[in-house]
């Protein structure tokens, strides 16, 4: 695919004139035949990782969302140091439930999850869980080695890297020497499964960050549970 081929004026001009959600959708018709192909990881089963799922200008107009608000970007220790935000519903781990949610997810959140459903992986996938993380490798951020809960989310993972190239981790015994390392570069949609999301950790280190921010946005499927 040529280095241009998204830069096209009419891809531009639709998506000023149509607006995000549909400038999403005209996007995603064009891109659909070369995006479906995903690249499995052969040492990590379970990972695959689509890239340039998103175009330059969507990924502009997501980060723009996430630095608007709302809600605020927030600091944050769980999993590592970083800013954080949430949309959709929310996991109460210390109860062991999953809530209501506070912000809904937005239109344009909404529209990533039918375009993700168009994928092999996630033909039943309905996010209604959405979090963004700000990494700054300045001030030391990073994501810690962790597995995501296993009770209250689905079997399936999906992260959109927006702004930063990185390196995740992936170990799949605690304290083990060596694992896996997944480039993560801008606009990729990396999808977790089956032993890439339950047997394995995964982890950002500060010196993996590769860009001075990243950006990215957490899809889950979690269903309400009450006590």
């Amino acid at each position: 695919m040529a280095a241009g081929w998204l830069h096209a004026p009419s891809a531009r001009a639709r998506f000023r004139l149509a607006g995000p959600e549909a400038a999403f959708k005209a996007f995603w018709q064009q891109q659909r035949s070369l995006t479906r192909c995903a690249s499995a990881h052969p040492d990590l089963p379970g990972e695959f990782l689509f890239k340039e799922f998103v175009s330059c200008e969507e990924a502009q107009a997501l980060v723009a969302l996430a630095d608007a608000g709302p809600p605020p970007w927030k600091p944050s220790t769980f999993n590592g140091r970083h800013r954080g935000k949430a949309w959709g519903v929310q996991m109460d781990l210390g109860r062991r439930i999953v809530v209501a949610e506070a912000v809904p997810l937005p239109a344009l959140l909404q529209t990533l999850a039918e375009r993700m459903r168009t994928l092999p992986p996630l033909r039943s996938f309905y996010p209604n869980e959405a979090n963004a993380i700000d990494y700054r490798k300045s001030l030391g951020h990073h994501l810690a080695p962790h597995v995501d809960d296993r009770k209250l989310s689905t079997g399936v993972i999906v992260t959109l890297s927006l702004l930063g190239t990185c390196l995740m981790t992936f170990q799949r015994d605690k304290g083990e020497r060596h694992g896996v390392d997944v480039l993560l570069p801008p606009r990729a949609l990396q999808v977790l499964t089956r032993d890439a999301r339950y047997a394995y950790t995964h982890a950002i280190q500060p010196h993996n960050l590769l860009s001075e921010r990243r950006i990215s946005i957490t899809f889950r499927q979690s269903p309400l549970r009450s006590v």
